[in-house]
């Protein structure tokens, strides 16, 4: 795997650092002040550390500085290199990179189950945490239509509206196609 791929593996490996990247893919290009104002939930220390080091990564760039009170406030966005990597892996059939990134997917979001159920007072039916499989018959043209009635559908829930909401993780999988007796095509 190139060290570009490893680079992004912890961006995805990190949910602080993958919550700011699909936070200004959602919303475009923002200042740190506004993704505050948003209720991206990460404390304003540390989301300033990140954004520092995703840019030194090239995963984020700063698209606009404006001057405020004699400091320069910047405007993040995506980076060149983000924003194209997995057009990249996809278009040139990367499967090996393309089943990593789908690894550390997975693992994060074990993850974030596996610490919801170390947590003090953790309840189930309180908390909602959910998850499901449902096998569906489809064309690619067809799951990529789905996708897009799925990300219009959640999109009013990526930002924050009330002090109430909790941030959770809505993941999508879609598998490859198998055959009706269960196996890879």
């Amino acid at each position: 795997m190139s060290t570009e791929c490893r680079e992004l593996d912890d961006c995805i490996g990190n949910s602080a650092k993958l919550n700011i990247l699909v936070f200004l893919k959602g919303n475009g290009p923002m200042t740190a002040k506004q993704m505050l104002s948003k209720g991206i939930g990460i404390p304003q220390t540390t989301l300033y550390r990140l954004l520092n080091n995703l840019e030194g990564m090239g995963a984020i760039k700063v698209v606009n500085e404006t001057k405020v009170r004699g400091t320069v406030e910047k405007t993040y966005y995506l980076g060149d290199r983000l924003r194209d990597f997995d057009e990249d892996i996809v278009e040139n059939n990367k499967l090996e990179e393309y089943c990593s990134f789908f690894g550390i997917f997975a693992l994060n979001l074990y993850k974030e189950f596996k610490d919801y159920s170390m947590r003090d007072g953790a309840n189930i039916m309180e908390d909602g945490p959910f998850f499901s499989a449902l096998p569906i018959y489809a064309t690619t043209d067809e799951i990529k239509g789905l996708v897009d009635s799925i990300t219009d559908l959640i999109m009013p829930y990526t930002t924050r509206r009330s002090d109430d909401q909790g941030l959770h993780t809505f993941a999508t999988i879609f598998t490859p196609p198998c055959d009706i007796d269960g196996s890879v095509d």
